[in-house]
């Protein structure tokens, strides 16, 4: 039934969860965080928020990315309820010294809330790659590509 499914399915997604955050811990490498916030139709308060950690594999370069969180995001869209939320992410997965960027859209609410995560984390190079905004990271492919 439905309900079974639904049950397997919640109980395969913990036990996926609980491998991740294992294999973050023993991570010899850091990653990178994208998000992207979006909304169900347009003029709809109902939103969901999407967070991707990629990282290359040190023994054999190979990039590796895992969908970490896919939740409703709830309304108001506020730049202190989206770092409330990508915060706990990031303590749920134990990345607090792993982080090397995080690549979103420019929305103002997504700038104020990573740049609150930068002062927080405080990470190398001085954040100078923490934020980087997705418009960007398409110019930098575009100019390797020439």
């Amino acid at each position: 039934s439905r309900t079974s499914i639904r049950c397997d399915c919640i109980e395969m997604w913990k036990l996926a969860k609980i491998e991740m955050i294992l294999g973050f811990q023993s991570f010899e490498t850091d990653l990178n965080l994208t998000f992207d916030v979006w909304t169900v139709l347009p003029g709809s308060l109902d939103a969901y928020l999407c967070v991707t950690a990629h990282w290359i594999n040190p023994n054999n370069w190979v990039m590796m990315k895992h969908t970490i969180t896919f939740e409703l995001f709830e309304y108001p869209h506020t730049d202190k309820y989206l770092f409330k939320i990508l915060d706990c992410v990031i303590k749920t997965y134990k990345l607090e010294g792993n982080i090397f960027s995080i690549s979103f859209d420019n929305a103002s609410n997504n700038i104020v809330a990573v740049r609150q995560l930068k002062l927080k984390y405080k990470p190398i190079c001085d954040g100078v790659f923490f934020i980087v905004h997705v418009l960007h990271i398409s110019l930098i492919w575009l100019c390797k590509m020439d």
